[in-house]
């Protein structure tokens, strides 16, 4: 308990600056709760833990876990059992499960999870908390390289909520990711699993396009096909009707009213979504993580799309799996794969490597541009050259932004130019600050980098 109050004290403290400007201020208010998230986090963990013993017995939990979609599956999964898809709380670890866990009313049947960790040895007290009756695993890749060492430590990681579900829950896997499939053998649970590959017990056999609606699928249940046409784009963003479609057979939900769920399910924001322009162009924003797969599977649903022109607007990665150079050669090479004109916002050096990747692959060099690291010149650029039926893809880490283009070319004044902003729970169309910008010199009091570290 003293070591929980050192760090609560600890907590308070690294948030340098004017408190009270703090308190009143929404930017100021959430990144103080934001900071108070891990030194709460034994206090609320017991008081989750009580009110789930107690107060939510009867009610079944499901976990999703898994390194990406864990959100649109969450909400995915929410869709089909009759639960708003919006979340309690803007967080997926330590007191914001235990906030989220308190939100849930007591005379739910069902409560859904969404449950990250970034370092070892999170996930069992999670598990413990929940003690989940379903556990939904999407994918295991190289988030947080790092901390887990690769894929095979991730799923080591992440097993212990597979592992928490009794013999009469069920545990859904992403059955096309052997990371995922190995956590069958962990568990005592029935699996579930989801896909494209024929083995699976919930299969997608067919992608067609419905521009500019989203995407649909041949979904194969229990020996039946029938059509489910999501507002998704991206192969890869389909996995999470797949998923939620197992948690629905897993419960004996019937299989229409799961699909017309789906069918209404819009996009995560920032996640491969569709946003329409006026002059008939679109913008597809996937600006909340830039991890290299990631990156990879946006540039391949870009080059898919029905345009005019396709343009890619990207960032740098979030993890650089090998050297930096060869890393950013490739991007360059897929974005000239994908598209005829490319905006890169970024450093000098990174965007040299990625303007050499472009052109060795066919791209123009007068098609590559270099916004610096400022959002608002990428928007000046893309600007200068609208043409109607256009495609822009808007790739890159959360902390950049990019969400600020689409409000510029929507017309909105942005005098915003944050290279890098970390108020993690504030879009930019709510933040106090776009209209004026940071020009008071109080941005550093919220918007360092947490871990001290120059970006790249």
């Amino acid at each position: 308990m003293t070591s929980s109050l050192h760090n609560l004290m600890n907590g308070i403290r690294a948030q340098r600056g004017d408190f009270s400007l703090m308190l009143w201020t929404m930017v100021g208010r959430q990144k103080l709760l934001n900071g108070l998230n891990y030194p709460l986090w034994p206090w609320a963990r017991r008081l989750a833990s009580l009110y789930r013993e107690v107060v939510l017995r009867d009610t079944k939990i499901v976990a999703v876990v898994g390194s990406m979609g864990k959100t649109t599956t969450t909400r995915a999964v929410s869709a089909v059992l009759g639960i708003p898809a919006s979340r309690a709380v803007p967080g997926n670890s330590w007191s914001h499960i235990a906030w989220e866990m308190l939100a849930i009313e007591p005379w739910s049947s069902y409560g859904v999870l969404e449950v990250g960790i970034a370092r070892r040895g999170d996930m069992p007290a999670y598990a413990a908390l929940l003690r989940p009756d379903l556990c939904v695993v999407t994918s295991i890749g190289y988030a947080h390289h790092s901390s887990f060492g690769g894929p095979e430590g991730a799923a080591r990681e992440k097993s212990p909520m597979a592992e928490a579900v009794p013999a009469g829950g069920t545990v859904v896997l992403n059955g096309d990711d052997t990371h995922a499939m190995a956590m069958a053998s962990r568990t005592r649970a029935k699996v579930i699993t989801y896909g494209f590959g024929e083995g699976n017990d919930i299969r997608a056999s067919e992608i067609r396009l419905n521009w500019p609606r989203g995407m649909g699928i041949l979904l194969h249940t229990q020996g039946h096909a029938s059509w489910l046409d999501t507002r998704l784009w991206g192969r890869h963003m389909l996995y999470a009707p797949l998923a939620a479609m197992g948690v629905a057979l897993s419960q004996g939900l019937p299989v229409a009213p799961a699909i017309a769920a789906l069918e209404k399910l819009p996009p995560s924001p920032s996640r491969m979504e569709l946003l329409p322009m006026e002059n008939g162009s679109f913008i597809l924003q996937d600006s909340f993580s830039c991890r290299q797969a990631c990156m990879k599977a946006a540039l391949s649903t870009l080059s898919s799309l029905p345009a005019t022109r396709r343009t890619a607007v990207l960032g740098p990665v979030s993890e650089e799996l090998g050297k930096r150079g060869p890393v950013y050669r490739g991007i360059g090479r897929q974005a000239a794969l994908a598209s005829s004109r490319l905006i890169f916002i970024g450093s000098r050096r990174c965007f040299r490597a990625v303007s050499v990747g472009a052109t060795q692959n066919g791209m123009p060099r007068e098609a590559v541009h270099h916004a610096g690291h400022s959002v608002l010149e990428a928007a000046r650029i893309l600007e200068r050259d609208k043409l109607p039926g256009e495609v822009v893809l808007l790739k890159g880490p959360f902390q950049r932004r990019f969400e600020r283009i689409p409000l510029l070319m929507a017309g909105t004044p942005v005098a915003c130019d944050l290279h890098s902003c970390q108020v993690w729970h504030i879009d930019c169309a709510h933040c106090p600050r776009l209209l004026e910008g940071w020009k008071d010199g109080r941005r550093n009091i919220w918007l360092r980098r947490s871990d001290g570290q120059p970006d790249h």
